[in-house]
């Protein structure tokens, strides 16, 4: 159980016990000359305990004593069926009671604020992450479209490289036999001539 108990002097202990509550406090106020009241307990752990301390650091006096500020008062003022109002008199609770009200009131607009605006931001998260993923579909579209562009180009150049190879070869083997058709011809021409001048 997380526990809060407060003297006179506007200052008040935040503590955890498993024991009976009413021990710990008289135990408290052995060798205590103010008047120690217990104004709010809720259920919790140690770690509870650790986080509180961590949270109110800023007031923090000695031990597990803090020094009650506003954001602590509405802290305990929120904790269900609290007696904050101990730590005033009668007078000062009057003139405390509707201040800490419009605090809360204040504290309740300002939460509710927030959260519009976390929602709204949220929104505003998950249209741009949908409008990234639609960008980044097309993107891939894109990449996947140039791949098999790029695919096709150089099957196609690979093909053509290939065809004018052929095509050179068979133009070579071509001038390679009219060539020695030519000299042939160029032959069997000489011997013609020859044997005519002969018979001459």
């Amino acid at each position: 159980m997380i526990y809060y108990i407060a003297d006179e002097h506007m200052r008040v202990k935040i503590g955890y016990t498993r024991k009976q509550l009413t021990r710990r406090l008289n135990l408290f106020q052995v060798g205590n000359a103010d008047k120690l009241k217990i104004i709010a307990r809720h259920e919790g752990n140690r770690k509870d305990e650790t986080d509180l301390h961590h949270q109110f650091a800023t007031y923090h006096i000695s031990g597990e004593w803090y020094r009650i500020a506003d954001e602590l008062l509405y802290h305990i003022q929120a904790i269900p069926n609290n007696s904050f109002l101990l730590l005033f008199k009668n007078e000062e609770a009057k003139e405390i009671l509707p201040v800490l009200e419009n605090g809360q009131n204040i504290i309740t607009n300002a939460q509710e604020a927030a959260e519009h605006t976390l929602s709204d931001a949220q929104r505003v998260i998950a249209e741009a992450e949908k409008e990234a993923e639609q960008i980044l579909d097309r993107s891939r579209r894109v990449i996947a479209a140039k791949w098999k562009a790029t695919c096709i180009l150089g099957e196609a150049r690979k093909e053509a490289e290939e065809k004018t190879k052929r095509m050179l070869n068979e133009a070579r083997l071509k001038g390679a036999r009219m060539e020695w058709k030519a000299n042939h011809l160029l032959c069997i021409a000489e011997r013609k001539a020859e044997s005519i001048l002969s018979n001459v």
